[in-house]
């Protein structure tokens, strides 16, 4: 909404602090404010340490797990699991500006992994990735 973006501006040009509407979104400022060049959070297993930059990009709490789905892993069929995420500040240390890429832009990326740690012939097994694209 454009008046509550006019409303973040005045509120950060006074304060010199980001405040938004959503306090999913002031809490998740106030915890990078700590650590601002973080770019990986590792809490494996745990979902309650995700950090999400709004209330609306939330990934729904799965009650069970869903065979055939993205959390399902491809090669033992086990469930895959939160293990980190990776932070947006990523992209500056990137530089991806500076190779052409002015429009990619995400607010975090969870990466989830196969419970049972499974691997293969090769070591390699297919995880996934759930990004919380920037609005």
């Amino acid at each position: 909404m454009k008046v509550e973006n006019d409303i973040d501006d005045i509120i950060k040009e006074a304060t010199g602090k980001q405040v938004s509407l959503d306090p999913v979104t002031d809490s998740f400022y106030s915890r990078i404010e700590h650590f601002p060049d973080q770019i990986i959070r590792y809490s494996r297993w745990n979902e309650n340490q995700i950090l999400w930059t709004s209330r609306s990009n939330i990934l729904p709490k799965r009650k069970q797990f869903e065979p055939h789905s993205y959390f399902q892993c491809p090669h033992c069929k086990s469930e895959r699991k939160y293990e980190f995420q990776i932070m947006p500040q990523i992209l500056f240390y990137l530089q991806v500006e500076k190779y052409g890429y002015q429009n990619f832009q995400f607010d975090t990326i969870l990466i989830y992994t196969c419970a049972n740690s499974c691997s293969t012939e090769n070591n390699c097994v297919e995880e996934c990735a759930w990004i919380e694209l920037s609005a």
